[in-house]
């Protein structure tokens, strides 16, 4: 994902970056996310509650930080484009074509390339920047996705050739 960001920002591309996570009181959480989901959002870590803005486990890792000027999405679920004004932001600045990766791929990655499928964004998933907890998982969605149906699948190498 380092290695796309900075091939991205070198090209001049926009840069959006989105996490989920909720206010303290989890008002925006669903139930069956606090009661499946493991760690559940709330609960206590090593680095504060899980999935609650404001504590330091729901900032973006050092290595993919945001830079001053790129646009930070909080979102109260798994889609990048639900309750966040992230069309709007990406319509207001002519956008079409969206290069996605992080994780997960089974959750987070997945809903929003259905997402801005649904909204006629044209995408592209680079597939060494993405995963799950399972290779074999990442795998086989991997494997779905590369009928291009949804998206198309490229390396982050070519993803950089390609803007160089």
């Amino acid at each position: 994902m380092a290695e796309a960001l900075a091939a991205a920002r070198r090209a001049g591309l926009a840069i959006l970056h989105t996490r989920e996570g909720y206010e303290e009181n989890l008002a925006q959480c669903p139930d069956w996310k606090r009661v499946r989901a493991r760690p559940g959002p709330g609960e206590r870590g090593p680095r504060g509650r899980y999935m609650i803005r404001g504590e330091s486990g729901h900032a973006i890792i050092a290595p993919c930080a945001p830079l001053p000027g790129e646009a930070v999405f909080d979102k109260p679920g798994s889609g990048a484009f639900h309750a966040t004004g992230l069309e709007e932001h990406l319509r207001s600045l002519g956008i079409r074509q969206l290069v996605l990766c992080g994780v997960t791929l089974d959750c987070c990655v997945l809903a929003s390339l259905f997402e801005a499928n649904d909204r006629n964004f044209q995408c592209l998933l680079l597939g060494d920047a993405t995963g799950t907890y399972d290779p074999a998982t990442t795998m086989a969605l991997l494997a779905m996705l590369e009928t291009g149906v949804i998206a198309q699948v490229a390396q982050t190498c070519a993803f950089a050739s390609g803007i160089a």
